[in-house]
C-alpha cells in the first residue's frame, strides 16, 4: 500500500516541480518521496527535494 502512495505521489508531485523549476530557473537533482516524520518536505545542499 505505501508503494501505491507513492508512485501516486510522484505522479502529481513531479510534474509540478518540473514546471516549477522552469518558471523560477532553477535546477534540482532529484526528487525523492519518504516518510519524513516531523516535516512535509525539505531540499538538501546537492539539489534533492524530499517530499513527505
Amino acid at each position: 500500500m505505501e508503494a501505491w502512495y507513492k508512485d501516486k505521489a510522484k505522479q502529481k508531485i513531479v510534474p509540478l516541480v518540473e514546471r516549477y523549476a522552469k518558471q523560477l530557473g532553477v535546477e534540482y537533482n532529484a526528487i525523492l518521496i519518504s516518510d519524513l516524520k516531523y516535516r512535509w518536505g525539505s531540499c538538501t545542499l546537492k539539489g534533492n527535494l524530499n517530499f513527505n
